[in-house]
C-alpha cells in the first residue's frame, strides 16, 4: 500500500488543499501543511508538519503552527508533529512529499549529489573528483561519500 501525503497551502486564516499535481511545489512567500499518514507497529501513525518559506510572514507562520496543532489534537491516530523551514529540510522531507507522482530516485540522488562531496575509485586504486551529474552514475562506480 502506498501512502501518500495531503499538503494544504495557508491562505488567510485557513487551510486550502492542493491537488495532487501541486503539492510538491511549495513557494518561498507561502507557508504549507502536510499530513502523511504511515503504517507503525500496531496501527497508523502520522506526521502532521508545518513548512515555512524564507519570504513568508509571520502572521501566517503562526497560523499554519496553530491550524496543525489542531490537526494533531483532532487526529484519530498517534499523530506528530514536525516544523520545517526552506533550505533546512531533512532528506526524509523531500521523499515524504515527491511522493506525490516526482521519481523521488532522481530528486534524492539530485540532492546527495548537491550536499556532499564524492570521489570516484577506479580499478587502479585511483581516487578521482565525481563529476556532479546523474548522468555520470554508472552502475559499476564505487562512490565514496564524505560528509561535510
Amino acid at each position: 500500500m502506498r501512502f501518500l501525503p495531503q499538503v494544504w497551502r495557508v491562505n488567510d486564516k485557513d487551510k486550502v488543499q492542493l491537488s495532487p499535481s501541486d503539492q510538491s511545489k511549495f513557494y518561498t512567500g507561502d507557508c504549507y501543511i502536510f499530513q502523511y499518514t504511515y503504517p507503525g507497529d500496531d496501527k497508523e501513525e502520522c506526521l502532521i508538519g508545518t513548512w515555512f518559506g524564507k519570504k513568508s510572514i509571520e502572521e501566517d507562520r503562526l497560523i499554519a503552527v496553530s491550524l496543525a496543532s489542531k490537526m494533531v489534537e483532532s487526529a484519530k491516530f498517534q499523530a506528530i508533529q514536525a516544523r520545517f523551514y526552506e533550505g533546512k529540510e531533512p532528506i526524509q522531507f523531500f521523499v515524504i512529499i515527491n511522493q506525490c507522482g516526482s521519481d523521488v530516485v532522481v530528486v534524492l540522488l539530485n540532492l546527495l549529489l548537491e550536499c556532499i562531496s564524492q570521489t570516484r575509485l577506479q580499478s587502479s586504486g585511483v581516487v578521482l573528483p565525481f563529476q556532479q551529474t546523474i548522468n555520470d552514475l554508472v552502475v559499476n562506480d564505487l562512490i565514496i561519500v564524505m560528509l561535510l
